[in-house]
């Protein structure tokens, strides 16, 4: 049984006395490592001419894939554990699924944000200006609006049965997976014709710094995916078992191959994918060139499509059938603070000192530099949240001393 914090990575909370769903927290842990090497290969992006272009398309094809396929599989994540949550013995209702949301999720995500636009300091080690540097500390914000809106509409969906159509037979399994699709390629279509991005609200493309602004199967794909995995128990038998373990490192292969080809044969596509020339540029937002109804846009919509449905399930399917994936990896998620679940949060901080160090000892290929920051942000902020970890448990063990020495004393 998961308990319903499983959706989302938190601050620190006490660990539930429940039994984890291992594969689950796993993934999610190897997911938040993958986002840390996301945002160092951005950072790591030169600022300098001369670049070098088999380094770019390296970059540009590890970014752009994970841009069509992380925030999908989070979802998905988030999706599956909601609904185990859901279904738990006992089972909570809805009014309390809701309010534990909002605590757990909401408030820990809208504090971090606030307070992550307020860290100043950060912009001596890089040496930016502050706008562009808090834009890149605001957390998952993003992230948990929408899932607090996926949430509500999946009790929207349970509460009117339509969840239980899912599970009734392999035909109509079949008729919705071709409905996601047809829905999602129709949507990244529209999205990625000029001014597409336009379409979407302005207070929702707000939210988004170029960091993590989506491709264009989103919005559209967050919340078929999120669906996807609240009803992964009645799905996850359309993937045959033999193809569970292979699937995610297959498509994960053909993905980077068939967008470098696509990089390679379209400049507009190569454009796009490796448009960072300044990657704190907080304003700027990609648009695929001369984007229309001609083969490079149909090639890159259907590209996006499929990397951001096939590649999220197989991951899921990955972890879920390989038992060095599906056991406790006890090291990484266990005590009072999650550190994984941290990371979401405090990670551009070392990131940033990492990629001032990088820097300092002169690391100029790209791919090098990526490896190196990306790895400071993991071990440096590990080791970090250890630290803090370690202080906050002497200061309550000195104040648990404090009260002790007092009730010694009255007594006495």
């Amino acid at each position: 049984m998961a308990d319903d914090d499983e959706t989302m990575p938190l601050l620190p909370t006490a660990a539930p006395a429940t039994t984890r769903i291992h594969f689950l927290d796993n993934l999610r842990t190897v997911l938040v490592i993958l986002v840390i090497f996301h945002h160092a290969a951005i950072l790591s992006a030169p600022l300098r001419h001369g670049r070098d272009p088999r380094e770019d398309a390296i970059i540009a094809v590890f970014t752009t894939t994970n841009e069509a396929f992380l925030w999908n599989t989070f979802y998905l994540v988030s999706g599956c554990s909601s609904a185990v949550a859901l279904e738990a013995e006992p089972a909570p209702s809805e009014c309390e699924f809701v309010e534990r949301r909002m605590l757990r999720v909401g408030v820990p995500a809208v504090l971090w944000g606030f307070l992550g636009r307020k860290v100043r300091f950060a912009w001596v080690f890089v040496f930016i200006d502050y706008e562009r540097v808090r834009d890149l500390l605001t957390g998952p914000v993003m992230y948990v609006a929408l899932l607090l809106v996926f949430d509500g509409g999946h009790l929207a969906l349970r509460r009117k049965g339509v969840t239980s159509l899912v599970g009734r037979s392999t035909v109509m399994k079949v008729f919705i997976g071709t409905a996601f699709a047809a829905l999602l390629l129709l949507s990244s279509y529209v999205n990625a014709l000029p001014g597409g991005t336009n379409n979407l609200p302005s207070s929702f493309t707000s939210l988004f710094s170029s960091f993590d602004f989506p491709l264009p199967d989103a919005p559209v794909s967050c919340a078929v995916t999120f669906f996807i995995g609240a009803n992964y128990s009645k799905l996850k038998d359309v993937v045959p078992s033999v193809f569970r373990r292979v699937a995610f490192p297959l498509l994960l292969v053909l993905s980077y191959a068939t967008l470098h080809i696509a990089c390679v044969l379209s400049p507009s596509i190569r454009a796009f994918s490796d448009s960072r020339d300044n990657p704190l540029d907080i304003n700027k937002r990609r648009a695929l060139l001369n984007a229309g109804l001609n083969r490079h846009t149909t090639a890159f919509v259907l590209w996006d499509t499929l990397s951001a449905l096939l590649l999220p399930i197989s991951f899921v399917a990955f972890f879920s059938s390989t038992p060095m994936l599906s056991t406790h990896w006890s090291r990484l998620d266990t005590g009072r603070w999650k550190k994984p679940h941290v990371l979401v949060y405090v990670h551009m901080i070392p990131i940033f000192f990492g990629r001032a160090l990088s820097f300092y000892l002169g690391l100029n290929d790209d791919v090098i530099r990526t490896l190196f920051i990306g790895l400071f942000g993991v071990f440096g902020g590990w080791k970090g949240i250890t630290l803090v970890e370690a202080a906050y448990r002497w200061g309550s063990w000195l104040g648990t001393q404090d009260s002790e020495a007092e009730v010694v004393q009255t007594a006495s």
